[in-house]
């Protein structure tokens, strides 16, 4: 949210009253100069039955970005139907725009502000449902007793037609209500043995929850059924989340607080000290290439490239190479040490091979590392003429496998 952005207010259904335009000065006392009042939807159902131009205006300054927040009397009335609900919340969210009411403000990019305010629209919706459901059954008793006619004005005349076409219209209603009552409740009768099956599973949910055929859809449907709430605590690292279930009974569970940067997609340890390790001898992009090479994958399964291993190590604290940082610790790659002693590379790697020499390695292909102090012990050994030349002339291969230069 960016203070130079408009405030947009919409009112709720029914009559305008002082607490609804008052929004405005709430408005201006949290900091907002251009306030925009849309009320044209005052005395319109928000339940998603009919248009509302003021609810669409609305939608359209929010994609614009050219609202800061929506202020409303009651955050649920702002939509009493699922699908213009949670239109608003994304599109609020996505555009950072604040949601405020009498209530508080919420923020629908926060995940606490986004349960709290589904749960306002849900109870809303429901209130909006049980109120169809009393005015359906008030009007079928009403029906049943006759008492649907209304009474004629007085200096009018009733025409004889008059009761019967007033009956069919209330008669159509019924109908009408009803329709939309169905709509609302399953439509499906299970049949008895329907119901045993299903009470069979219900005896057995880990078995309904691993087969193939139970998508994310029905999970969350045997969550909502199953569970009454979750509570979830933080102390000291821990966090405690206790489930109750419907029917009385609780779990309870206990986990360490992930850290900043730890998330499912962690790169496995061995990866991870192989980076720390290389970061000291080589340049990113000759450690990518070297991961590449041993088959290593980011915690994602991509390959590796240059800017992902910057990526990681700034995430990990890792200090990026440095030329020369090698000799300034006492130590030097494989043909700096041929070219100390002023021998072929060939034979300090032989001397290595052997045993002779001392040396380390992070991994299988990378750099050899010699202690300048080992070097200037072992001078006069390797130096000998016995050891000589290699046997056999150096491959292009195996020459690049001597080649220590950490260049990019």
């Amino acid at each position: 949210m960016s203070a130079n952005r408009p405030k947009v207010k919409s009112s709720t259904t029914g009559k305008a009253d002082g607490r609804q335009y008052s929004l405005q000065n709430k408005a201006r006392e949290l900091g907002w100069h251009k306030v925009v009042v849309i009320d044209e939807d005052l005395g319109k159902s928000a339940s998603g039955s009919i248009e509302r131009t003021g609810f669409e205006r609305l939608l359209a300054r929010v994609c614009q970005g050219a609202a800061g927040a929506v202020l409303a009397v009651e955050a649920s009335r702002l939509a009493r139907n699922g699908r213009e609900w949670h239109t608003l919340l994304e599109l609020c969210g996505f555009m950072e725009t604040l949601i405020i009411d009498h209530d508080g403000v919420y923020d629908p990019k926060q995940p606490n502000d986004r349960l709290l305010l589904g749960m306002k629209v849900t109870i809303s919706e429901m209130e909006l449902s049980i109120l169809r459901q009393r005015s359906l059954e008030a009007l079928r008793q009403k029906a049943e007793r006759g008492e649907l006619y209304t009474a004629v004005a007085v200096g009018y005349l009733r025409r004889a037609d008059e009761p019967e076409r007033r009956w069919n219209e209330k008669l159509c209603l019924v109908e009408e209500l009803k329709g939309e009552l169905q709509m609302m409740t399953p439509q499906k009768t299970l049949s008895r043995e329907d119901k045993k099956e299903l009470m069979a599973l219900g005896e057995d949910l880990r078995f309904v929850w691993d087969q193939a055929a139970s998508d994310v859809s029905l999970k969350k449907r045997i969550l909502r059924t199953a569970v009454k709430e979750i509570v979830i605590s933080i102390s000291q690292g821990i966090v405690t989340g206790v489930v109750h279930w419907e029917g009385g009974d609780h779990s309870e569970v206990q986990f360490p607080k992930s850290h900043t940067g730890m998330h499912r997609w962690k790169t496995d340890l061995e990866t991870e000290g192989l980076i720390r390790g290389l970061a000291r001898i080589a340049p990113d992009q000759k450690i990518a290439c070297l991961l590449n090479r041993l088959g290593k994958k980011t915690g994602k399964g991509n390959s590796w490239t240059q800017g992902r291993v910057t990526t990681f190590r700034n995430d990990h604290g890792i200090a990026v190479y440095e030329e020369g940082e090698v000799e300034r610790r006492g130590e030097m790659f494989l043909d700096q040490a041929a070219a100390r002693l002023g021998v072929h590379k060939s034979k300090i790697y032989k001397s290595i091979r052997q045993g002779l020499l001392p040396a380390t390695q992070v991994c299988q292909g990378a750099p050899w590392i010699i202690a300048q102090e080992v070097l200037l012990k072992q001078k006069y050994l390797l130096s000998r003429d016995e050891l000589g030349s290699p046997d056999s002339p150096l491959t292009s291969k195996q020459a690049n496998l001597f080649s220590e230069k950490t260049t990019t």
